[in-house]
C-alpha cells in the first residue's frame, strides 16, 4: 500500500513539470495572439483615422482655395470701390459747378421778373402800347416774343439740369451702396472661410495627434510581441533540450509525428502533401498567418483532431469560417511569389478571426521557425 502511494507521489511530480510547461506555453502563446490582436485593432484605427485625415485635408485645400478666390474678387471690388468713389467726387464736382451755373441762370430769371413786377412801365404791354408806328410795333412784338421765349428756354434749361443732376446723383448712390454691399459679402464670406479653415485645421491637427499616438501603440505591440515570441521560442528550446520529456509525450499517443524524420514542413515554403493543381484559383487574398502544430498545447487536447472531425495532417490549415468556409480547398504562396503549396481549410482557433490563418506544421520547430508573416491565399473553385 505504501508503495503504491509513493509511487503514486513520484509519477505526479514527474507530471508536474509537464503540465506547468505545457501551462506556461500556452499562456505565452496566448498573450502573443492576444497582442497581435490588439495590434490589428489599432492598425485598422489608425486606417480609419488616416482616411478621415486625407478627406480633411482635401476639404481644407478646397476652403483655402475658395478663400484665395474670395480674397481675389474682394481685391478687386475695394478696387473698384476706389475707382467708383473717385467717380463719384468728381461727377459731384461737375455737379456742384452744374447747381453753380443753374443758380447763376435761376437769379437771372428771377432778377428779370422780379423787375418787370417792380416797374409797371416796363409790362410787356406797355411796351407794345408805346410804339411810335407800325414798324415799331412790330419790332416791339418780336422783342417782347424772343424775351418771352429766351425765358421759357432758361426755365426749361433749369427744370432739365436740374432733373440730370438728381438722376446723376441718385446713380452714383446707388453704385455706391451695390458696391459696399457687395464687399461686405465677400468680407463676410473670407471670415466664414478663415472660420471653417481654423476648425478643419484643429481636427487635422487632433487626427494627425492620434496618428502618431496609434503608431506608438504599433511600435509597442511590435516590441512585446516579438519579445513574447522570442519567450516562446526559449521555453520550446527547453523542452527540446530534455529527451526524457519528449519521449514521454510521444508516448502518450496524442502527438502526430512528422513524416519527414522531424523536420516537418519547413517554413521557406516546402509544398504540402496534397495537390489541387487541376483546379482554377480565384482572386489572391492578403491573410495574416501564423503555425501550430499538433500538441495538446497548441491543439486544445483534441489528440490530433481537426474542427471538421479529420486527422491533422500536412496541408491542413486554421481559419475563421466566417471568411473562409471549412472544407475550402486554397493555394498559398509567400508575398514575393514563391509558392507554399496547396492546403486545405479543415482547423478553427480561437484567435483565428478575419484575414486570418492558422498554419499546421508536424514538428514544433518548424511551427515556431515560421513565426508570423503575410502571405497570399486563392481559394481553389
Amino acid at each position: 500500500m505504501n508503495k503504491k502511494f509513493v509511487l503514486a507521489a513520484l509519477t505526479a511530480m514527474l507530471c508536474m513539470p509537464a503540465t506547468t510547461y505545457g501551462e506556461e506555453l500556452s499562456e505565452m502563446k496566448d498573450r502573443y495572439e492576444e497582442i497581435n490582436s490588439q495590434k490589428l485593432e489599432v492598425q485598422k484605427r489608425l486606417e480609419q483615422n488616416s482616411a478621415i485625415a486625407d478627406r480633411m485635408e482635401k476639404e481644407l485645400k478646397a476652403i483655402e482655395e475658395d478663400f484665395e478666390s474670395t480674397s481675389r474678387e474682394l481685391r478687386e471690388y475695394e478696387e473698384k470701390l476706389v475707382k467708383l468713389n473717385q467717380d463719384i467726387a468728381s461727377s459731384k464736382s461737375e455737379l456742384k459747378n452744374a447747381e453753380d451755373k443753374l443758380n447763376q441762370k435761376q437769379e437771372l430769371l428771377g432778377s428779370r421778373l422780379s423787375s418787370m413786377y417792380k416797374n409797371r412801365s416796363a409790362s410787356y404791354i406797355e411796351v407794345v402800347f408805346d410804339s411810335k408806328d407800325m414798324v415799331d410795333l412790330f419790332d416791339r412784338l418780336n422783342m417782347v416774343k424772343n424775351i418771352v421765349s429766351h425765358d421759357k428756354d432758361i426755365i426749361e434749361d433749369v427744370k432739365a439740369q436740374k432733373d440730370d443732376i438728381i438722376e446723376k446723383r441718385e446713380q452714383l448712390e446707388k453704385r455706391e451702396q451695390e458696391s459696399k454691399m457687395a464687399a461686405r459679402k465677400l468680407e463676410q464670406r473670407k471670415l466664414e472661410a478663415s472660420n471653417l479653415a481654423k476648425s478643419k485645421e484643429a481636427v487635422v491637427s487632433s487626427l494627425k495627434r492620434n496618428e502618431a499616438e496609434y503608431r506608438a501603440q504599433i511600435e509597442t505591440l511590435d516590441s512585446e510581441s516579438e519579445r513574447t515570441m522570442q519567450e516562446i521560442r526559449l521555453e520550446t528550446e527547453k523542452k527540446n533540450a530534455k529527451p526524457s520529456e519528449d519521449a514521454g509525450k510521444s508516448q502518450a499517443g496524442g502527438q502526430v509525428s512528422s513524416s519527414s524524420g522531424g523536420s516537418g514542413n519547413q517554413y521557406t515554403g516546402a509544398a504540402p502533401e496534397i495537390d489541387y493543381s487541376n483546379t482554377e484559383k480565384g482572386e489572391a487574398m492578403v491573410v495574416k498567418a501564423t503555425a501550430y502544430d499538433p500538441s495538446p498545447e497548441q491543439n486544445g487536447g483534441y489528440g490530433g483532431i481537426t474542427a471538421m472531425g479529420t486527422a491533422l495532417r500536412p496541408g491542413v490549415i486554421a481559419v475563421d469560417p466566417k471568411v473562409i468556409p471549412l472544407g475550402t480547398k486554397v493555394y498559398i504562396e509567400h508575398m514575393d511569389g514563391t509558392p507554399y503549396g496547396y492546403c486545405i481549410a479543415e482547423d478553427t482557433g480561437g484567435a483565428i478571426k478575419g484575414n486570418r490563418i492558422d498554419i499546421l506544421f508536424m514538428n514544433n520547430a518548424d511551427a515556431i521557425k515560421f513565426g508570423v508573416r503575410d502571405m497570399k491565399l486563392y481559394i481553389l473553385k
